[in-house]
């Protein structure tokens, strides 16, 4: 029935064989002498599906005739591809890899093995396979990684360099491991390249750990350079997934250029207290470069308690450990976010900023009043600066807004007193957006955001009229014609002559009501506006050790 002749990757039938002999062979395909005759059926079904399904389906003469129209490996572009030196080989950091690569990407091994056998057997089976799995995930993930017994270096073999270079690039772009595998499969199909058959989300995952090791060996390159006197911490906690993550950035000026680079994101196992995340980035630091407290010089985060307390904050012990005096700094931006945000919720105990809420939600779920307007209504997320949009689409679109609400969900339909809140609160976001803007500019300079700052304090000022009342006390205040909080005063009148200003239907809304609800609208927005003006006061990046404004200003350098 077969050929005597050495078995080729293709079915090989004899021309001169009977037409009996020739049905049977094209059922057959021998790929080497040891190939198991049993192993026909299962390779074709599992491994060419859809070629099987359309083989099966044709004529016996078509299935003769088959394999002589397919193209052969040698009409290919695969096949002139010089693969004897298709491989990468990396010499890679020895603590590099074993303590951030094997160890703070993974969970404790011991917290794993310390399970007795008597817990392991009350598990479920799920749980089990669970549990046997993270066992497995370290050993897998590190499998590229070989160390010999009387080697210094870790040493990584890429046998495939096309599968490399095209999952890198692949997640360079923002593909998970996953998509990744898929997106490389389908090249494969469209080019029919065998070279790129066998990769999945596990060995992407391996090639992605072999880069970030190199990456970091660059890194620690850059902090040797004798250019590099001073670097910056920049720190930013975050959960993702359900996993907590502490993101580190890295700025250094390397021969005569600012290098800002995203340093690591480690996953936190441990409770993200401020001493599991400062040990977690002194671990880090001392094996990516051992000299790290002599040239740190600047520690940057945000506003959250674990960063910023004076006691046992993140910054507050990276501050201690430093061989310099190191400048602290408090992001603008997040002062300033977190400021809007106090002084948002404060208006009206929080009724109004609640029924902003409610209000965006029922627009966001009406398919119809979205198919007819041919705009959806902005979500009011956690970013307060984001807030501007939502309010310029309830002014913009507020006619049909409201006779939709009217006639689908009455009891929904925000009040006069709502809608004046809105108007008049709406132009000072506006305001706060476009310095928030000025302040991420990547060429400001941190001596210049104090000047950004009191451009936008003094933008409101004069938004409301606002006015600093006399500190000796002489001035005698008449609650009918001012409203006061602390050592800042709004004339009544400043307040009704800005509510008038924002257009008609802020007016008539604010004729509509009575005299009571106009005091109350009046007295919610000038405190309003005395709140942010004294909020925006305190703003300033340099910090002090008790997380209070600097008296000190920073020299001209260029911001975290």
């Amino acid at each position: 029935m077969a050929s005597k002749k050495k078995a080729t990757p293709a079915v090989t039938s004899s021309r001169s064989a009977s037409r009996a002999e020739a049905q049977v062979a094209h059922r057959l395909q021998y790929f080497t002498k040891s190939f198991a005759t049993y192993k026909y059926k299962s390779h074709h079904e599992g491994q060419r599906v859809t070629s099987w399904i359309i083989y099966q389906a044709l004529s016996s003469e078509d299935k003769e005739n088959y394999f002589n129209e397919c193209i052969k490996k040698t009409n290919t572009l695969d096949h002139h591809f010089d693969h004897d030196k298709d491989t990468y080989e990396f010499f890679l950091s020895t603590e590099i890899v074993e303590v951030i690569i094997g160890d703070l990407f993974f969970r404790d091994d011991e917290q794993l093995e310390d399970i007795d056998e008597d817990d392991k057997q009350n598990l479920t089976d799920a749980a089990r396979k669970k549990l046997v799995k993270k066992q497995n995930e370290k050993k897998n993930a590190m499998k590229l990684f070989c160390k010999k017994d009387d080697a210094f270096v870790y040493t990584v073999t890429i046998k495939d360099c096309l599968h490399f270079d095209l999952a890198m690039d692949y997640v360079g772009i923002g593909l998970s491991f996953r998509q990744t595998a898929v997106a490389i499969q389908k090249a494969k199909d469209r080019t029919k390249m065998t070279k790129l058959i066998g990769l999945n989300d596990c060995i992407v995952g391996q090639y992605t750990r072999v880069l970030v090791t190199i990456a970091l060996k660059q890194i620690a390159l850059i902090l040797n350079d004798e250019s590099v006197w001073a670097m910056l911490l920049v720190g930013n906690g975050s959960t993702h997934r359900d996993q907590s993550l502490f993101d580190l950035r890295l700025c250094v000026c390397y021969r005569d250029n600012l290098v800002n680079l995203q340093l690591v994101t480690l996953p936190m196992f441990e409770r993200h207290s401020a001493m599991n995340i400062f040990n977690s980035i002194v671990k880090f630091m001392d094996t990516l470069y051992s000299k790290w407290r002599s040239k740190l010089i600047g520690v940057s985060t945000d506003g959250e308690n674990t960063m910023i307390g004076r006691h046992d904050g993140i910054i507050t012990c990276l501050i201690v450990c430093a061989d310099n005096n190191v400048l602290r700094i408090w992001c603008t931006p997040h002062q300033i976010n977190i400021i809007v945000k106090a002084t948002v919720e404060a208006i009206d105990n929080g009724v109004w900023v609640k029924q902003v809420y409610t209000f965006s939600v029922f627009l966001q779920a009406q398919d119809n009043l979205i198919i007819e307007m041919n705009v959806k209504c902005p979500k009011k997320t956690n970013r307060w600066a984001h807030l501007g949009r939502l309010f310029n689409f309830y002014m913009s679109y507020r006619r049909p807004l409201l006779e939709y609400t009217q006639n689908k969900q009455s009891e929904l339909m925000p009040s006069d007193l709502w809608w004046i809140i809105t108007y008049a609160v709406a132009p000072t976001i506006d305001s706060t957006n476009i310095t928030l803007v000025q302040l991420q500019a990547r060429s400001l300079l941190i001596a210049q955001q104090e000047t950004l700052v009191e451009n936008l304090i003094d933008t409101i000022i004069a938004m409301f009229d606002i006015e600093v009342d006399g500190a000796d006390g002489e001035d005698a205040l008449d609650d009918s014609m001012y409203v006061q909080q602390d050592s800042l005063r709004i004339p009544i009148v400043a307040i009704v002559n800005h509510i008038e200003n924002q257009g008609s239907f802020s007016r008539d809304c604010y004729e509509r009501l009575e005299e009571g609800d106009q005091q109350d609208v009046i007295k919610h927005i000038a405190m309003y506006a005395m709140a942010l003006v004294a909020g925006l006061q305190s703003v300033k990046a340099e910090r002090d050790n008790d997380n209070r404004a600097s008296e000190r200003n920073v020299r001209h350098v260029l911001h975290a």
